[in-house]
């Protein structure tokens, strides 16, 4: 005989309950769309905001804690091709207060995923209302 499913309870993000029987709380997310520019992420946060969205997400990552700086190549130990790529798609650490006050004045929560303690010490450090943290990292 099947149990019946628990219901779940509401958490909190901000001032926001989320869960049974609140309001749909949504999330845009920017990863890293932005392209390593600093206007586009706030362009896009304003695009966001404008559509009602309740939150934007960016991915917080150094590139070079998530990638290594070699590749093996033909045999050969080489520099890694990809490393230069990911390093443009950054979220530069200088941003991270500037894109959360800029949401907070659009009135969106600004939320982050952390791909290393060092990045999940500075979303802490910021208060943000939660940190995402990423599927990949769920074990």
């Amino acid at each position: 005989m099947d149990k019946p499913v628990e219901q779940l309870r509401p958490v909190e993000i901000g001032t926001r309950r989320v869960g049974p029987n609140e309001s749909v709380y949504i999330i845009a997310e920017i990863g890293s769309n932005h392209n390593g520019s600093l206007d586009r992420a706030k362009e896009l946060i304003s695009k966001s905001a404008a559509a009602g969205a309740d939150a934007v997400k960016f991915q917080s990552w150094v590139a070079n804690k998530i990638q290594n700086s070699k590749e093996i190549r033909d045999g050969l130990l080489v520099e890694s091709s990809v490393l230069p790529f990911m390093q443009r798609y950054e979220l530069p650490v200088e941003w991270h207060s500037e894109l959360a006050r800029f949401s907070r004045s659009l009135g969106v929560d600004f939320l982050s995923t952390p791909f290393d303690v060092g990045t999940s010490r500075l979303l802490q450090s910021l208060g943000l209302p939660a940190i995402k943290i990423s599927s990949s990292d769920l074990d």
